[in-house]
């Protein structure tokens, strides 16, 4: 509370209690002491009154502890609902690319899909943001044969996926290099590609 507030009503009390003495036919000087006794009474009540209208430090750090509390959870729970929007979009591309390989396959002159070399005319597509950025998240890979393939990612929330046969399967990113997605198009890592890395970025014959 500024000391001014303080002094304003210290003087609005003591000359209260100085014009009533006076009023009622008594001298000012035996009632100096009283006068200032009352107002400083007068005054520290009002103090009093104006704080309780206001928060104490307790309840402030009560309320600031809440509001950090709160702000941890909603935190946590954003970051769980974004990298859950980034699986789900990974998986999409998954299966996308996996008709436009079946396409391909069907079009193709000898029933296979396309080689590492041949992927520029493809049209595979990546919902680029959704993959993680810090090492290599897109492999391809097919059989020697061309009668099978795996696709292998990793999405931004480190979560690793591979596409073979058509069906998607959930694994850690440790597990999703380029010699486990051509291990799941039972082939081996001369057959298979990159579509990503750190140092060169997302390859051209990638979309998105």
């Amino acid at each position: 509370m500024p000391w001014q507030l303080h002094a304003v009503r210290f003087n609005h009390y003591c000359c209260n209690f100085v014009t009533k003495k006076q009023g009622q036919g008594r001298s000012l000087a035996p009632d100096l002491a009283s006068s200032i006794t009352y107002a400083i009474l007068k005054t520290m009540q009002w103090a009093t009154q104006q704080k309780q209208t206001g928060f104490t430090i307790v309840e402030l750090l009560i309320v600031i502890v809440v509001i950090a509390i709160l702000a941890s959870i909603t935190i946590v729970a954003y970051n769980g609902i974004q990298n859950s929007a980034y699986d789900s979009s990974v998986r999409s591309d998954l299966s996308a690319n996996h008709k436009t390989l079946e396409l391909y396959r069907i079009n193709s002159t000898d029933d296979s899909y396309p080689s590492h070399s041949a992927l520029a005319g493809v049209g595979l597509r990546a919902t680029k943001s959704a993959y993680t950025p810090e090492r290599n998240n897109f492999y391809y890979c097919r059989s020697a044969d061309g009668k099978t393939y795996a696709i292998g990612v990793i999405t931004k929330s480190n979560q690793g996926y591979i596409m073979a046969n058509g069906q998607v399967s959930n694994t850690s990113s440790a597990g999703t290099y380029l010699s486990h997605t051509c291990t799941a198009a039972n082939s081996s890592s001369s057959y298979g590609t990159s579509g990503f890395t750190p140092s060169t970025q997302w390859e051209s014959w990638i979309g998105g």
